[in-house]
């Protein structure tokens, strides 16, 4: 199982995925993103804690921004 993550200027959404390659995802919550990183943070971690998997493969994150060129770093990331 994986977990994928998608944070926004208005909304957070947190879904599981059974596998990398198909589009199939149970929806673990939605919830408005929250200007505060430390509350952000503890909205992500309490979602994935309670989704019941004691294990999973991996997270991806989607977030909106810009980064170098090389794509090693990110320059801005206003939802962060």
């Amino acid at each position: 199982m994986h977990i994928g993550m998608d944070i926004g200027g208005t909304s957070t959404r947190i879904g599981m995925f059974p596998s990398l390659g198909a589009p199939d995802f149970a929806l673990l919550a939605k919830f408005p993103t929250q200007q505060s990183y430390e509350e952000q943070l503890q909205a992500i971690t309490t979602t994935i804690v309670h989704s019941g998997l004691a294990e999973f493969a991996g997270i991806g994150i989607s977030v909106a921004g810009k980064i170098t060129k090389d794509g090693c770093s990110v320059i801005v990331a206003p939802n962060l």
